[in-house]
């Protein structure tokens, strides 16, 4: 369909299916909350519950936001993982520009936004219609992309070691080089067999060192023993 000059597909989910009850005095809300769904994870879950939980019989109608820059989920995947959440009625994909038009087309009565994403309704002038508030719980996608970041070099060796190729990790061939080296470095991440040869190499070393350490003690012995002879000489010349 199209909905503000943009080609958006409804998806009903599972839960759709199922009757809310009802009876003469009670009505179905129809509430619209976008948001770009990227990594979608527990406290996305949550903060849908959140929102459902402030309407009585709420029939929540999600749009994915496309338009986020360097997303890590492509939107087959975000609507496949908003089709699995319970709270979760209908889906558009991608999310129609927010006019009147629309509002109206799908009968919706509020419009949830946080108050970081608020400005953008403020042209609508959706006065009670624009419900604001807050996940309890955030751990956004930026959240989970700071943390791979702070573990770049981990994570290049985790997936290297997992079968992915430089290509796919947009490495070069020296950096790929560089990683494996380190990560042959690290002897928490050594095979048993490296183990072996890690500590072979150090009982030769030791033994090295004990057997330069003997040598070194017995030419300090000589060398004290000849200066005690050449002292005893002179004391001998003396008297």
């Amino acid at each position: 369909m199209e909905l503000g000059k943009r080609q958006t597909r409804s998806t009903f989910t599972p839960q759709s299916n199922k009757k809310l009850k009802l009876d003469s005095s009670v009505t179905v809300t129809r509430v619209y909350y976008e948001a770009s769904f990227d990594m979608f994870n527990f406290t996305d879950t949550m903060f849908l519950k959140q929102i459902t939980q402030n309407f009585r019989n709420c029939y929540l109608i999600v749009g994915i936001d496309d338009e986020s820059p360097n997303p890590v989920m492509t939107l087959q995947e975000r609507e496949r993982a908003l089709k699995q959440c319970p709270y979760v009625r209908q889906i558009l994909c991608p999310a129609p520009n927010v006019e009147y038009a629309f509002l109206k087309s799908f009968e919706i009565e509020y419009v949830i936004s946080t108050p970081e994403t608020s400005k953008r309704y403020a042209e609508l002038d959706l006065g009670e219609g624009l419900f604001i508030t807050e996940p309890n719980v955030k751990l956004t996608s930026n959240d989970l992309i700071a943390r791979v970041v702070s573990s770049k070099e981990k994570l290049l060796i985790r997936c290297l070691n997992s079968g992915f190729n430089r290509k796919q990790l947009d490495v070069s061939l020296l950096k790929e080089i560089k990683i494996r080296l380190f990560s042959f470095l690290i002897p928490e991440k050594w095979p048993n067999i490296h183990f072996r040869v890690f500590k072979d190499l150090s009982s030769i070393g030791k033994s090295f060192f004990r057997i330069l350490a003997d040598r070194i003690e017995a030419f300090d012995n000589s060398m004290r023993m000849i200066a005690d002879e050449l002292q005893e000489d002179d004391d001998m010349q003396f008297y």
